[in-house]
Parts: structure tokens; sequence; C-alpha cells
């Protein structure tokens, strides 16, 4: 299931402690943007207004576009490979989704 721009909007300023926006390498070598509700576990994908799958060459336009989205208390992972970049919540380190340091 996937959600347009606005609907994506609305959930990660509605639910910022209770989701995790996930930027990653889609099977065709794009990058594409995720978020995960918790208490759901349920993983939306970002749409175009036409209802594909919004996907970039470049992923410092994914990063810019989920930026202008998310409030600083969503938690937000970039996903290279095996790879994981995470900007973090003080919930989702409670929480444990990623590995302390």
């Amino acid at each position: 299931m996937g959600l347009k721009k606005n609907e994506f909007a609305a959930i990660v300023w509605a639910n910022p402690d209770n989701c995790t926006v996930t930027i990653g390498l889609t099977a065709d070598g794009f990058w594409g943007v995720t978020i995960t509700l918790w208490a759901t576990g349920v993983e939306h994908e970002l749409l175009t207004e036409r209802g594909q799958v919004k996907s970039w060459r470049d992923p410092a336009a994914a990063v810019q576009l989920v930026q202008d989205l998310c409030p600083e208390r969503c938690a937000v992972l970039l996903a290279i490979n095996d790879w994981v970049f995470a900007r973090q919540t003080t919930k989702a380190r409670s929480l444990g989704t990623v590995s302390q340091f």
C-alpha cells in the first residue's frame, strides 16, 4: 500500500513519535521512501500523484523531500545495502529500533 505526498506528510506530522521514515535503494537501483507505523508495523511507500511508486536517481533529492516533510521528532533511516544511517528520536532509542553506540 502506498501514500501520496500529502497523505504521507499528514501521517508523519500526526505521528512523529510513532513512525520511522526510511530512504533506501529499490530493486531497480533508484531511491525510494517508505514510512513504517510502529503501532501496526505496516510499511507504506511514497507514491506520485498518479499512483506510481516515487523514486529518485539521486539520493540527495529523496533526503531533501524527507527533510521537508519530517519534523525533528521523526525517526529517519538512510539504508545503503548493509549500512544504515539514522536520525533517531529519544523514543526510538528507548525502543531499540537501531543499535546503540
